[in-house]
């Protein structure tokens, strides 16, 4: 009920039904002066980044961290992002991807449930209350926020609806809402294809600050 109050508040009261409705959300526009860039990440740099993780951890519990392709690439490139628009040091950042909530929820839902049950999160694996905190947060303390819109492995490239497979994929949206594009490497080599648009001056110091590293 309390998850359900809130979504209810964010869409207005009972008696104001002209916020509840199916229609599309109206379409923001693109950012101004932003440039678009395509980024691999290969399956060595993945493997250099992983090592690195690792020397900076202790000992015990390292056997048991599971570094995934998604996590390694989106901390990185998050990372980067964030240093290269300076700012305060202080200043709250959050970053997001999407889950599927299906296997999370108790009851569960029907094994043939056809439909979306998704929310944007950075931590869901124990417990819900993170929603709360962010709806909490939203309210009184907007910050800047960072998501990521695709995966590696949703196999974009191996997709052909009778005209063949795609050349290149890219994904519109990043240019409206400060997100970043994940893609598996077009040429089958299991690396990660990286989707950004970003200011002319933070795009530049972004690639100062990827390439420094490899």
């Amino acid at each position: 009920m309390i998850y359900l109050k809130n979504w209810f508040d964010s869409m207005g009261s009972d008696s104001d039904t002209a916020k509840k409705s199916l229609n599309i959300f109206p379409d923001k526009g693109e950012a101004a002066s932003l440039v678009r860039a395509t980024i691999e990440i290969t399956r060595e740099d993945l493997k250099t980044l992983r090592e690195r993780v690792l020397s900076k951890l202790p000992d015990t519990g390292k056997e048991d961290l599971h570094l995934s392709t998604f996590v390694l690439t989106y901390a990185y490139i998050t990372t980067c992002i964030v240093r290269s628009r300076r700012g305060n040091g202080d200043r709250d950042v959050a970053f997001g991807f999407t889950i599927d909530c299906r296997p999370r929820l108790d009851p569960p839902v029907p094994e043939n449930y056809f439909g979306n049950c998704n929310t944007i999160s950075s931590g869901m694996e124990k417990k819900l209350s993170f929603l709360l905190e962010c709806y909490e947060r939203l309210k009184t303390n907007p910050f800047q926020a960072i998501s990521v819109a695709g995966s590696p492995g949703f196999g974009v490239y191996g997709s052909d609806f009778g005209w063949g497979k795609p050349v290149k994929v890219d994904v519109v949206s990043i240019d409206k809402n400060e997100a970043v594009s994940l893609a598996e490497s077009r040429d089958g080599s299991r690396g990660v294809e990286v989707g950004l648009a970003l200011k002319k001056h933070e795009m530049e110091k972004f690639f100062s600050l990827f390439l420094s590293e490899f």
